[in-house]
């Protein structure tokens, strides 16, 4: 899907990958029309908060972690049911762009809180998990744009991981 400014060209926005994409491919993951998940309110704290609110790097959050963790399929599902009403997917090199942008900002928050380099005066001290976040939702905006499902790739990764490095580690 590309990403439109709106609708002032009259042309009806770009379908989704998760809904089958412009290629023919089918459904990815979700089926058109799916209601993003909702958060359990019961379910356990992120597997990334330590107690306190700080992330398991032991940098304080600022924004608490919602109440209940989604998969990489329902997260895929909700970005692109978000992205169904707010104009599209940015074209391709667009997305790499904002990688690279975000990975930027973990750099510098990772600096700032364990390197040399410490914030200047009146300059915020970024949010380690915030930013972490923002690569995550950018990552999966890319997967979806190209129909990538990326817990199956995950799966596959740690797969690959576990017979190549049997061993090797510890």
């Amino acid at each position: 899907m590309t990403h439109d400014a709106g609708a002032e060209g009259g042309s009806p926005p770009s379908r989704s990958p998760l809904d089958g994409d412009l290629r023919g491919r089918g459904p990815v993951l979700a089926a058109p029309g799916a209601a993003p998940p909702t958060a359990d309110a019961s379910s356990p704290r992120s597997p990334l908060e330590a107690p306190g609110g700080a992330n398991r790097g032991g940098v304080p959050s600022a924004t608490p972690p919602p109440p209940a963790s989604l998969t990489l399929r329902e997260a895929q599902a909700a970005i692109d049911a978000w992205i169904a009403v707010n104009g599209g997917y940015w074209p391709p090199l667009a997305l790499v762009a904002r990688l690279a942008e975000e990975t930027g900002e973990v750099a510098r928050a990772y600096n700032h809180a364990f390197g040399p380099k410490k914030p200047k005066a009146g300059e915020g001290d970024e949010d380690l998990a915030e930013e972490l976040g923002d690569v995550l939702w950018i990552t999966l905006c890319m997967a979806n744009e190209r129909g990538i499902d990326l817990g199956a790739q995950l799966e596959r990764v740690m797969t690959k991981l576990k017979v190549r490095d049997a061993g090797r580690h510890g």
